[in-house]
């Protein structure tokens, strides 16, 4: 046993131990042939031991509960103190993302790109399987059952300003913002491009990300489309806070 688990049974032992002998030195010399009136306040002697035994306990009782409350208030802050610290010794910084949009067909260009690249499939994977020619059509992933790519900005295959003008536009507009909140709240809470009205709840730390290499994903067997974008970053000096303990 330590010296704090030991110390700590003698401040609860000590007056029960003291209660019980004044109570039998009390009880031996409450004999029959002591007058009833001095046997009366013998007991009372004895209720008035008991109830100081049981109001020492509960004071004692009540003052360890208050410490351990107290103590664990105290390393909460110290926790929260030194969370600050550490947020301020090591910054945010050189956070990178990447996402992915299923692009629908119904989105204005998207049909009519979709088509032209789905009639090219043929030649290309009839090509496809030589390393220069995925190096010069900047295509990184490809698969022959079922037919698909990958192919990214630097790709002829990438929807042109001349052909495809819309989906030039779709696809070049396409960025993430990410809200940052130390407390949960509803989806309804967040703030977003619309006017969500008065309950909406401002973000601890707002970010953006944008750039990274833009690629877009083919299933020809599906005709579907996913855009991605690999390796996104964000800067510090885009990102708006309204915690500064986040920076």
């Amino acid at each position: 046993m330590s010296n704090d688990s030991l110390l700590h049974f003698l401040r609860y032992a000590l007056p029960l131990i003291t209660a019980v002998i004044a109570l039998v030195s009390i009880n031996k010399r409450s004999a029959p042939d002591i007058p009833k009136a001095k046997r009366n306040w013998l007991y009372v002697s004895s209720a008035l031991i008991v109830m100081a035994f049981l109001t020492s306990w509960g004071i004692q009782v009540t003052d360890d509960r208050r410490q351990e409350k107290s103590a664990a208030e105290q390393l909460k802050r110290n926790n929260e103190l030194l969370e600050l610290v550490i947020r301020g010794q090591y910054p945010l910084q050189n956070i990178r993302a990447s996402y992915q949009l299923h692009v629908p067909q119904t989105f204005s260009g998207v049909q009519e790109y979709e088509r032209r690249l789905n009639g090219s499939m043929p030649e290309i994977t009839s090509k496809v399987s030589s390393a220069k020619y995925r190096q010069i059509n900047d295509i990184r992933v490809a698969m022959f059952e079922p037919p698909g790519l990958m192919f990214c900005q630097n790709s002829p295959f990438m929807p042109s300003a001349a052909t495809n003008p819309q989906a030039v536009r779709l696809f070049g507009a396409l960025n993430v913002r990410i809200l940052l909140y130390r407390k949960p709240v509803r989806t309804e809470q967040w703030p977003l491009f619309v006017v969500t009205g008065a309950s909406s709840v401002q973000p601890d730390i707002e970010m953006w990300f944008a750039g990274g290499d833009r690629c877009i994903d083919y299933r020809a067997r599906e005709r579907m489309m996913i855009l991605r974008y690999i390796g996104a970053g964000t800067s510090e000096k885009q990102w708006e806070t309204a915690a500064k303990s986040f920076r």
